[in-house]
């Protein structure tokens, strides 16, 4: 999976291994880093990154140049890099999961009109995810948002949901009505029997509460499949 510079990354190899890469961030900006000095610089508190480089270059060959696929790399894997130690592991991943975070606190509040809003809405918990998860959000009468809380994970095929738990958060948070969403980690978006059957059953307990159940979004990595959308809701 290695595979090696290209001439034009060389020279930028031969900078950045000698330069004080905390000092060019503090005269030039964070934006103003490549992607090598911002991994070196993460893997590395000292002021001069040349052996974090050295890594941080190794773990971009590894990944091919995709931060998504570094993002779902795990513990495991990332250690499997030369030069990778298991505190430089678990700071990445950290901070991998601090960027999906604040990408969905800023999802809070926004009003949904459609399902790509709901899809938008819950992607950043989704993102890098290798095993299954189920999340719910909490709207208020105009449809915005409340709060999203996870429900509960699985592993690759499956997790399971308790129907009695999404309907007691919802009582909690006083919300008028609710999206759920799980991910599909095999890309196959087709709803399982058992996702049209929870969904059934969801649809008709929220009416019993005078809630409505908006949709149930099955998502993929960068697709979806709506409920509502396919009016089986």
């Amino acid at each position: 999976m290695l595979k090696n510079l290209s001439t034009q990354e060389m020279p930028l190899m031969n900078m950045v291994g000698t330069a004080k890469v905390q000092e060019k961030l503090l005269l030039q900006g964070r934006r103003a880093l490549s992607e090598i000095e911002l991994l070196a610089l993460i893997l590395n508190n000292s002021a001069n990154c040349k052996l974090s480089v050295q890594t941080a270059t190794k773990i971009l060959n590894y990944c091919e140049n995709n931060l998504q696929e570094l993002a779902r790399l795990s513990i495991e894997e990332l250690l499997s890099i030369e030069g990778m130690t298991l505190k430089a592991a678990l700071r990445l991943s950290a901070v991998f999961e601090f960027a999906n975070r604040k990408q969905g606190n800023l999802s809070l509040k926004i009003k949904i009109k459609k399902s790509l809003d709901a899809y938008e809405l819950f992607r950043p918990y989704f993102s890098d995810l290798v095993h299954e998860e189920f999340y719910m959000a909490f709207l208020n009468r105009a449809n915005q948002v409340i709060r999203v809380e996870l429900l509960s994970k699985g592993g690759i095929n499956g997790t399971v949901v308790d129907v009695r738990i999404i309907m007691n958060r919802a009582v909690l948070h006083k919300a008028s009505a609710i999206i759920v969403a799980h991910n599909h980690p095999s890309e196959n978006l087709s709803p399982s029997e058992q996702d049209k059957a929870l969904t059934k059953r969801l649809k008709e307990t929220c009416a019993l509460f005078e809630m409505q159940l908006i949709d149930h979004v099955i998502m993929g990595n960068h697709h979806y499949f709506s409920f509502a959308d396919e009016g089986i809701i």
